[in-house]
């Protein structure tokens, strides 16, 4: 799965900024002189509340002074992540239990990950909103399923705060 999810995403990684969204985003980024944590949390005056997301984007201004390259990767390392936790899901459901049925998470993952439906939320870099929101979502319900099968009620509450970070990087979440 991570051999021929970075394989298909390869090229992305030495792509510039699109731009139709990427260049704003990152002009915006360059342009603050830093970040203020409270007013980042706090409800906006704007259309979209996403302050994970913005996080990563100030992480990537810090960490490689907002290289295409690096901002890219990152989006593809979500996206990997995004698919083996497919993968993980699909064997907690069915994987384990059939020997028929094991190659059931294999392809679920797969699908998912080499989908083209998938290219522009991984090719753009203002498009990490998807993937991010997708990453704490499928770890939400894996950590609720993983609950429910421990017959641990707590772990509910690990879910609910996952999912809440999946809200904070994208509102449909």
């Amino acid at each position: 799965i991570t051999f021929l999810v970075i394989c298909v995403y390869y090229p992305a990684i030495f792509a510039d900024y699109n731009s139709v969204d990427d260049l704003k985003m990152v002009n915006s980024l360059l342009n603050r002189d830093r970040i203020d944590l409270f007013s980042l949390f706090r409800p906006p005056t704007t259309f979209y509340y996403r302050p994970l997301l913005i996080l990563t984007y100030y992480a990537d201004l810090k960490l490689w002074g907002a290289l295409p390259s690096f901002m890219h990767l990152g989006n593809v390392l979500i996206h990997l992540v995004n698919t083996l936790l497919v993968f993980w899901l699909g064997w907690m459901l069915y994987g384990k239990d059939d020997e028929k049925k094991k190659l059931l998470p294999l392809f679920a993952a797969l699908l998912f990950g080499l989908h083209p439906v998938n290219t522009e939320s991984v090719n753009w870099i203002s498009g990490r909103t998807d993937p991010m929101g997708t990453l704490f979502v499928l770890a939400s319900l894996l950590v609720l399923l993983y609950g429910l099968e421990r017959k641990r009620a707590w772990y509910g509450c690990w879910a609910a705060l996952i999912f809440l970070a999946g809200v904070m990087s994208k509102e449909v979440m």
